[in-house]
Formats: C-alpha cells, sequence, structure tokens
C-alpha cells in the first residue's frame, strides 16, 4: 500500500535511490567494524603464538589428515595444539590459536589453505611457520588459480615463508616439488617412488 501510494505521489524513484545509498553506507560501516574487531584478535593471536614452535601443512589434498597425524604422534610426548577440523583460512587460524593454543603449548600445529592468488601471503601475515609441510600439488581450485603452476607458486610461498632455520618437508614424487630451487633451505623429502630422504616400502591396506 505504502509503494502504491509512492506511485501515485511520483516519488518512489526517490525512495529507491535513498534506500541503495543507504543500505551501500550501512554496508560500508559494517566493514569497518568487522575490521576493527578482526585486528583485535590478530592482535592478540600473535602476542599468543609467540615462543612456540609453528608446524605448517598446505598442500592440494591431505593437509588436514597429515595435522592430524602430526599431532598424534606429538601429544604423546609434548604439549601441542592444532587448528580444529578445516578452520585454514585467515579467520579461522587467529580463531584457532586465540581459543586453542595454551600458554603451556610447545608446538602449534596449523593448517594453510589456499584457493586464490595472495591468499597464502595473508595467512603468512599471521603466523610464519618453523617447519613447512607440503602434501601434494594438484589441479584444485583450478577456477580462481586458472593453471597448476599458479597453484604451486602460491603454495610453496609457505616454504618461502619460512623463520630462520627452518625446515620444508615436501612430497618428493611431485614433480612441482622435487624440481624447485630451494636455495639454502634446509629440506627433507619423502616419497615412494623416487629416492628420498624418507621413503615407504613394502605398502599394503588392511580393512580388518
Amino acid at each position: 500500500v505504502f509503494l502504491i501510494m509512492l506511485c501515485f505521489l511520483k516519488i518512489i524513484k526517490y525512495v529507491y535511490i535513498f534506500s541503495f545509498f543507504y543500505l551501500f553506507f550501512l554496508h560500508l560501516f559494517s566493514c569497518f567494524i568487522e575490521k576493527i574487531i578482526f585486528l583485535k584478535y590478530l592482535k592478540s593471536a600473535r602476542r599468543k603464538i609467540v615462543g612456540k614452535l609453528v608446524i605448517g601443512v598446505t598442500g592440494s589434498c591431505g593437509k588436514t589428515s597429515v595435522k592430524n597425524m602430526i599431532y598424534d604422534v606429538l601429544i604423546n610426548e609434548f604439549n601441542v595444539s592444532k587448528t580444529p577440523k578445516s578452520y585454514n583460512n585467515r579467520v579461522g587460524i587467529v580463531k584457532s590459536i586465540n581459543e586453542e593454543v595454551n600458554k603451556s603449548d610447545e608446538y602449534f600445529i596449523c593448517e594453510y589453505g589456499v584457493d586464490k592468488r595472495r591468499g597464502m601471503d595473508k595467512l603468512l601475515s599471521v603466523v610464519k611457520p618453523n617447519v613447512a609441510i607440503i602434501t601434494y600439488i594438484g589441479n584444485q581450485h583450478l577456477l580462481t588459480f586458472k593453471s597448476v603452476e599458479n597453484i604451486f607458486k602460491e603454495k610453496i610461498k609457505l616454504v618461502d615463508g619460512l623463520k630462520e632455520n627452518g625446515v620444508a618437508i615436501i612430497n618428493n614424487d611431485c614433480s612441482f616439488l622435487r624440481e624447485y630451487n630451494y636455495k639454502n633451505k634446509r629440506v627433507i623429502r619423502y616419497g615412494i617412488e623416487y629416492q628420498s630422504d624418507v621413503m615407504a616400502k613394502n605398502i599394503f591396506v588392511d580393512f580388518c
């Protein structure tokens, strides 16, 4: 009824214009408030992670599984925390550090997930790893990355962003990772096909 009245009064277009600008500025204001709140939690996360040895895990597949396996091994001897489930974006990592990391923790296992270019840069701005693990480079997220080469260039930033005296652990069966020039970084290679520092043999699956 209100809109019909406005039509007769020939001022409906002004209402639409007002509504557009009202919602537009409301959106900008909410983004500004959200940014301030996030920066507060980011600052808190950076303080909380100081002194912890950070193990970063990335790759096109297997990130969560590898993270959980590392946690299951370390938890027997050390105080360890990790990013839960698949909390692997910037907000998820900040949330995980603030909620999961305890003062007594020695290790923090962090899953780094990226689905577009420059995504790793944002994650590394939160926390850089002491140990970088790359599981595999595949063709996931080709819609945003456009090519497997672009995926590799983004994932390898985890190694390039290692802290001083950091260690890279890479899948030597992946050609992208095998042929990359790691320069002066310490690299531990694992695999089942190509000669590596750590190799798995006599592999079998038992469903019993």
